[in-house]
């Protein structure tokens, strides 16, 4: 029993990191690609855009508590 639960926490714990590098993955294609089409627009009217940090989830916080 002692076994099983080891490997599902190892397991729980690695499918965090996924999941947590697959959303940071997609927060910096969203913002290459927001600020690539202004960039490429040649508008002139750039608005600087913020990279989400980590505690800009609700769940890091309360998971870290």
């Amino acid at each position: 029993m002692a076994k099983i639960s080891f490997f599902t926490g190892v397991g729980l714990v690695a499918l965090s990191g996924i999941l947590f590098t697959m959303e940071r993955f997609l927060a910096v294609y969203l913002y290459v690609g927001e600020s690539s089409a202004v960039k490429i627009n040649g508008s002139g009217s750039y608005d600087p855009l913020s990279m989400p940090s980590i505690f800009d989830n609700f769940y890091v916080v309360f998971l870290l508590v």
